[in-house]
């Protein structure tokens, strides 16, 4: 995976983003792509187009840039969608409860907090 996970918890219109993509691609399974999202609250628009950028780069969302996408002045249709790697990426900052969360690997040590709680039980 090309991005930081410390982002998508770091960094809350990013991960809001990528979920909508990801809630688009839940709903309707089929359709492979979406229209870019226009707005998020609280983003101005050149905000927005850096988010984009920085999916694509982190390689969690793609896009699809052709004439047809392209026809409407000032948006774009049916050209982006949520890769597996976006999938797993929301996956591994979630816990089971669906709550954000994010532990690097490797941040557990001897004597942690985790070691602690094994040794009370």
């Amino acid at each position: 995976m090309l991005g930081s996970l410390e982002l998508l918890v770091e960094e809350p219109p990013l991960r809001e983003l990528l979920a909508w993509y990801g809630d688009l691609r839940a709903a309707k399974p089929d359709a492979a792509w979406h229209d870019r999202r226009a707005e998020l609250p609280h983003v101005d628009a050149a905000a927005l187009s850096r988010l984009h950028g920085d999916l694509m780069a982190f390689g969690w969302i793609d896009v699809r840039i052709a004439p047809d996408a392209l026809e409407t002045p000032g948006e774009i249709r049916s050209a982006y969608q949520i890769t597996r790697e976006g999938i797993r990426a929301l996956r591994q900052t979630e816990n089971q409860f669906g709550v954000l969360s994010y532990l690097p690997s490797g941040a557990l040590t001897e004597g942690s907090e985790e070691d602690d709680l094994e040794n009370a039980a």
